[in-house]
């Protein structure tokens, strides 16, 4: 088996978050946030320094791409379920979503997608 695997915890993804909102203005991106999947809470991203677009350039510089994420709470990882939650996905974001309710978030995103 390969080492090209890619994976994520909810410390790696805390840890890359918290350095790239500490250094993400120099352009730097953290050791942590390299060759991996980075979940985005939707409350969090307004803090990653060029969030959407130059944030997902310098991650897929590295190898990583994002998966943005409901509001993180003490719950976990929960997913961008609703149509409210949809609408406030930025239009130009190219990442993946998480979503428990791809019956409902999936057709809103094509809709997006094509217009």
């Amino acid at each position: 088996m390969g080492g090209n695997l890619r994976g994520f915890t909810r410390a790696s993804v805390k840890n890359c978050l918290k350095r790239y909102i500490t250094f993400g203005w120099t352009g730097y991106v953290p050791e942590g946030c390299r060759n991996t999947f980075v979940m985005v809470p939707m409350n969090i991203a307004p803090w990653l320094w060029g969030w959407p677009n130059l944030f997902s350039q310098r991650l897929q510089s590295v190898n990583s791409e994002i998966i943005l994420i409901g509001t993180m709470d003490s719950n976990g990882a929960p997913g961008i379920d609703t149509l409210t939650q949809v609408s406030r996905v930025p239009e130009t974001f190219s990442g993946y979503i998480w979503t428990n309710k791809v019956e409902v978030v999936g057709p809103a995103v094509q809709k997006l997608r094509s217009d």
